[in-house]
């Protein structure tokens, strides 16, 4: 296996703690437990609170402004918040701890506050309640994520903590096809692990090879038994690149001029009709790499040369683009890998964020600051499909992994990880709008530059059915009750294919149009959408669900002007994952539109007492129609295919005898 890579970037973190306490006062029922904290908020507030909640608790609390619990600071009012409400959000007395503190620039806060077993500091691995403040200290949002399973979790491991790393260097190694010099291991981490739907106490260990080509790998080993619960891929992310198109080969003009020179690790890397930007690199300092000719350069491939501009473009709209420096945001790199045709990636049929932590691992010192780089490994495809370095939008994608690795970190499987493929695919199609690279024009499809044949795509996120993904809640794909989230079986509880639903709703967002009888009154820009989901998206729970993640963003788009705020609040509205009451004046706004803008009522089922009507631009759809009011929709099973009406001037649908949409 013939590997090139290239090394870019410096690292910096850090974070704080304080410990706060909750009250004692039983909580209503589940059922009366949205309305009564909500009046509870009210009344200490003055203002007017909605309260989300599921079966797993309160998902979100959100004030209709912004408003202070006490004085101080928003670390002290998150203690007296949780004081008084605590115990409402499954947080028992002594559970809940601040992990870590954000002041961005504009004087937006973020708190994140980690949940650990009762009278212990073991944590809860994977969740978090996530709290915004705007410039005035003010609280915007409130995205809790506490278990309540918690007291009944033992804090006793019956398996140490040597024989949890045997076992993690055991699984490892039937990962690796190649026996390495030396497997390393991270120091095991005793914490409780959702499992299922209950937790379970558990080591978390992380594996790798010394001087190895394998991927790292981490482990949740039960603390009482040794079982291995799961097993977190160390790249965050796996894309499995299925149709794709790219010029390389066949536009002459597709030829870029690469040279990379410097000192003490700032390299400039120069490009022929683009703009230099510097980099950090390793190993490569003073030597110059210049290609004329990418089809001839690099074993005939071009990879190297196509991974380097790619990840650099990229990481330049991060920088200028979103006022992202690096992947953390203090400047944080990354190491393209190209020619990684290993079992590991899918034998070059794949690309992928591996997350290279300091556990182990000599770490590379630059200046006196300790570095290790995460990496991006890249397959060189085959058959019809070129090395997947080839598309810009996929390696934005990719870095977009990243930065959720340095932030928010939402867990790769479920919702929280269609969340993490959704953000990786509004940075890949974000970073196509704002480079405006020759060849790569911008829309809303990921992958379609990877195929000699020039047909195909990864996905539409503007028509995710498309490509068989849900454009709707209620379409989303989940697993079984107790199904463990696995890459080959269910891809991780069908995280690309759900990704669909958040896809859709930036769609709308900066295109506007309509969908499931809600409209756009006024597209936003790209700009704000970019910046509203790298905000929202950076700073919710570990295990966010949709709703969380677009009371979220509707908190952040507030910040960019009512147009907005109605554009976020009304595409979530559209895809079914906000309720059309949640936002005030939603039945009014997030209408069906006309021509310039305008809003009207939904028409789709006027005159329609009980039946179906078919759908004005989404041609594979039907409302399903009760008294007249829009009730749902039904899809052609074959999206590909069109609603069939009564007559060129009748709208109705009809359904046949197996409860299936008669389309054309």
């Amino acid at each position: 296996m013939n590997k090139v890579i290239f090394a870019i970037g410096v690292v910096g973190l850090a974070s704080l703690a304080m410990a706060c306490s909750s009250g004692t006062e039983d909580p209503p029922p589940f059922d009366a437990l949205p309305a009564s904290l909500a009046g509870k908020l009210e009344a200490a507030t003055g203002v007017k609170w909605h309260v989300t909640a599921d079966t797993g608790g309160v998902k979100a609390l959100v004030p209709d402004a912004p408003v202070r619990f006490a004085a101080g600071t928003p670390q002290e009012q998150a203690r007296v918040f949780l004081e008084q409400y605590g115990k409402d959000l499954n947080a028992g007395p002594g559970e809940a701890k601040l992990a870590d503190s954000k002041l961005e620039g504009d004087g937006v806060e973020y708190l994140r506050i980690a949940q650990t077993l009762p009278g212990t500091d073991i944590p809860i691995f994977d969740t978090s309640t996530t709290m915004s403040f705007d410039a005035e200290g003010r609280v915007e949002a409130i995205l809790p994520s506490f278990r309540p399973d918690a007291a009944r979790v033992s804090t006793t491991a019956s398996v140490s903590a040597a024989a949890a790393r045997e076992i993690a260097k055991t699984e490892w190694l039937k990962t690796c096809e190649t026996a390495p010099k030396e497997v390393l291991t991270s120091e095991p981490v005793l914490g409780g692990v959702v499992q299922g739907s209950g937790l379970r106490l558990a080591y978390r260990v992380r594996a790798a090879g010394a001087e190895s080509d394998c991927m790292s790998a981490e482990y949740d080993i039960d603390a009482a038994t040794g079982a291995v619960l799961m097993t977190h891929d160390s790249q965050g992310a796996q894309d499995v690149a299925g149709g794709a198109r790219f010029a390389r080969g066949l536009d002459p003009n597709d030829k870029k001029t690469l040279t990379v020179t410097g000192a003490l690790g700032v390299n400039v890397m120069s490009s022929s009709g683009q703009p230099a930007v510097t980099c950090s690199g390793f190993g490569t300092l003073g030597i110059a790499v210049t290609s004329a000719s990418p089809g001839n350069w690099d074993d005939g491939k071009g990879a190297a040369v196509d991974g380097y501009f790619h990840t650099m473009e990229a990481l330049r709209f991060f920088r200028e683009g979103l006022g992202l420096n690096g992947l953390d945001g203090v400047g944080l790199g990354v190491r393209v890998v190209v020619h990684d045709n290993s079992a590991g990636n899918s034998y070059g049929m794949n690309a992928c964020f591996k997350q290279n932590r300091n556990h182990f691992a000599a770490a590379v010192r630059l200046l006196g600051a300790p570095v290790v780089l995460p990496e991006i490994h890249i397959g060189d495809g085959g058959g019809d499909w070129l090395p997947l370095s080839a598309g810009y939008d996929v390696l934005a994608h990719e870095l977009g992994h990243g930065v959720i690795a340095y932030s928010s970190q939402l867990v790769y499987a479920g919702e929280s990880g269609a969340l993490n493929e959704s953000f990786a695919d509004v940075m890949g199609v974000s970073a196509k709008e704002w480079s405006r690279l020759p060849g790569h024009p911008k829309g809303f499809t990921i992958g379609e530059k990877m195929m000699w044949s020039g047909k195909g795509g990864l996905r539409d996120m503007d028509n995710p059915p498309i490509y068989g993904d849900p454009d709707h809640m209620s379409k989303i794909r989940r697993c079984a009750p107790g199904e463990v989230p696995e890459a080959k079986k269910n891809d991780f509880c069908f995280v690309h294919s759900s990704s669909g639903i958040g896809n859709k709703a930036f769609s709308m967002m900066v295109k506007g149009g309509s969908h499931y009888g809600y409209g756009i009154p006024k597209a936003t820009t790209w700009e704000a959408s970019r910046k509203i989901w790298l905000r929202a998206m950076t700073h919710v729970p570990a295990r966010a669900t949709y709703l969380q993640a677009a009371e979220a963003q509707v908190a952040e788009a507030r910040r960019f002007g009512q147009d907005a705020f109605y554009a976020t609040a009304c595409a979530w509205i559209a895809v079914g994952v906000l309720p059309v009451e949640r936002i005030v004046n939603a039945k009014a706004v997030c209408q069906e539109i006309l021509e310039f803008g305008k809003s009207k009522p939904a028409v789709g089922c006027s005159g329609i007492e009980r039946g179906y009507s078919c759908h004005e631009s989404a041609s594979f759809s039907a409302y399903r129609c009760i008294n007249g009011a829009i009730a749902g929709s039904i899809n052609c099973k074959d999206v590909g295919k069109r609603c069939r009406p009564y007559s060129p001037t009748d709208a109705r649908a009809t359904v046949d005898g197996a409860g299936e949409l008669v389309c054309d």
